[in-house]
């Protein structure tokens, strides 16, 4: 049988959505994260003997020089903080899209993705501290200044890896047909990138920066009033300086410097971060299926876009798991009558 010319199929295709907004979360399983998150920051302090004449007279004392001194000193302190994390998982999320197969346009809204959902991704950390020369008593040990130290983090762990989007795009995303109901898409979506990791050595400040990512992708609409989508990010060559300045200093953070024996040296450290630096390598996949948005409150399960039966089933099951997705009415975070009231409104409302 000849194929059609693609403008012809397309024409005399089964009408899909010519205009909606539509509700996709993310297919988890068939979705991957790969790839190479670093970051560099750099903070100024001090650091101080454990000593407390009271709760620890045998701890550690500071003291400035090579030799004597007395009492316990601060002493001036420059740490820099480098990580390297290679990242391959699956990511979860929801999004919004506004689609207009007339105008071959769309719209991404609240754009929000876990990366790491299915595992914190181990990190390797390193400190590296630089001071004025110092000497220790309990233990005695002389700290020659000018001389980084580079210290390893144990059991360090990249916690928090995602992606928020911060506004709407500068220009709608492009929809190019390529198949009856399935169309080629571009588009870049202004989002926030934050990273926390955690450390049994010391605490690590959460990192935030905005970036635009570029994305591509295919998508597919369906006669159901569903629709498949999938986005590539490609994050080569993404990276961001940040200005921690006015961040909160981390204040008495506990930490064990090493000597030449087997005792180490107990201080408090202060820490003001000032910046960090934060590069990426290689690519989100990111797989989602949609169905049209709920048409209100009441509209909590498939199939979306009308209200039956299993809406009501679903809002009890969350109304008895205490899930926020059945707290309609105020006061937040109480499960009671009014949010009864509040889904039997909603739900005698109807879709339009």
């Amino acid at each position: 049988m000849p194929r059609l010319p693609i403008f012809l199929a397309i024409a005399l295709a089964p009408p899909a959505l010519a205009a909606d907004d539509l509700s996709f979360s993310v297919n988890q399983n068939a979705s991957s994260v790969v790839t190479t998150l670093s970051v560099l920051a750099d903070s100024e302090g001090s650091l101080i003997g454990a000593y407390d004449a009271t709760d620890n007279p045998t701890g550690t004392q500071t003291r400035p020089g090579f030799f004597g001194g007395s009492g316990n000193n601060p002493i001036p302190l420059d740490l820099d903080v480098l990580s390297s994390t290679d990242v391959n998982t699956n990511p979860t999320g929801a999004f919004a899209v506004s689609i207009d197969t007339d105008a071959l346009t769309f719209d991404i809204s609240a754009l929000a993705l876990n990366l790491i959902a299915s595992g914190a991704a181990e990190s390797g950390i390193d400190l590296n501290l630089e001071w004025s020369t110092f000497n220790t008593i309990n233990p005695t040990f002389i700290f020659p200044g000018g001389i980084p130290l580079s210290l390893p983090l144990s059991s360090t762990q990249l916690t928090t890896l995602s992606l928020d989007q911060t506004a709407p795009s500068a220009l709608p995303g492009v929809l190019t047909p390529d198949a009856p109901n399935s169309y080629t898409l571009a588009a870049a979506v202004p989002v926030s990138v934050t990273v926390a990791a955690d450390s049994a050595t010391l605490p690590i400040p959460e990192t935030a920066f905005d970036a635009v990512l570029p994305l591509t992708g295919q998508l597919t609409l369906n006669t159901d009033n569903t629709a498949t989508m999938t986005l590539a990010f490609d994050l080569e060559g993404l990276s961001q300086s940040i200005d921690l300045s006015a961040a909160p200093a981390l204040e008495d953070l506990p930490f064990e410097l090493p000597t030449l024996g087997e005792d180490t040296a107990s201080v408090l450290l202060t820490l003001q971060f000032a910046s960090a630096a934060v590069a990426a390598s290689g690519s989100i996949n990111i797989v989602a299926d949609g169905a049209t948005a709920s048409c209100n409150a009441a509209d909590l399960a498939e199939p979306l876009g009308a209200l039956d039966f299993s809406d009501v089933l679903t809002f009890l099951t969350f109304f008895a798991e205490g899930d926020p997705a059945a707290d309609l009415a105020l006061p937040t975070g109480a499960f009671d009558f009014s949010d009864v009231v509040a889904f039997l409104t909603a739900f005698a409302a109807g879709c339009p």
